[in-house]
């Protein structure tokens, strides 16, 4: 892919996910996570919003308690399991966005690991360009915010690394410490998955 192609899709999927935040939003519930959340082969994208009272719900529904560890904190940090996403929204820019990168998949996804790594670049880069944005509509200067996958070995590491490269380095350690009461999450680490 060449730079301007890079650049191009940097700026609409930006444009995509603040015009599907400005919709997703609900100024009375407090968020506190936003994921970009895509597909192995980086080509299906949607945006999750996570908010405490919708973990409220969440936990509820699944009988799920504080105290149990594993559980509370599986569906506080799985966007896959959060509520509000921008897949619901009747006027997605983010299905548009999906849509148009079908079209022209063939064209640029000749080398599938060179795809791959730069379409989770760009997906960085987006992030970082509607942040200034993403913490106005939400009123939220210290929301972590990251790349997620429905589906990839590593799944927490890659969101570590995602989140180091997108927000500020307070935010990104309280953030990389999300599973410290787990066994396994207390030395996660980060990994760049491509």
């Amino acid at each position: 892919m060449d730079k301007q192609k890079i650049e191009e899709l940097t700026s609409t999927l930006c444009n995509s996910i603040v015009s599907d935040l400005n919709q997703m939003k609900d100024t009375h519930k407090q968020p506190y996570a936003l994921a970009l959340v895509c597909n192995d082969a980086m080509e299906h994208f949607f945006l999750a919003l996570a908010n405490t009272e919708d973990l409220e719900s969440i936990l509820s529904e699944n009988e799920v308690t504080p105290t149990n560890t594993d559980d509370f904190l599986y569906f506080k940090w799985s966007p896959n399991e959060w509520l509000c996403m921008s897949y619901d929204l009747e006027d997605s820019q983010l299905k548009a966005f999906n849509k148009k990168l079908r079209e022209e998949a063939s064209a640029i996804k000749s080398d599938c690991d060179n795809y791959r790594k730069t379409m989770l670049e760009v997906c960085m880069a987006a992030l970082v360009k509607a942040k200034p944005q993403v913490e106005s509509l939400l009123k939220h200067s210290n929301l972590p915010i990251f790349v997620s996958f429905t589906d990839i070995s590593k799944l927490q590491e890659i969101e570590n690394y995602t989140a180091l490269q997108i927000n500020s380095k307070e935010v990104y350690e309280a953030f990389s410490t999300r599973f410290a009461e787990l066994d396994w999450g207390k030395d996660l680490g980060v990994y760049a998955p491509f």
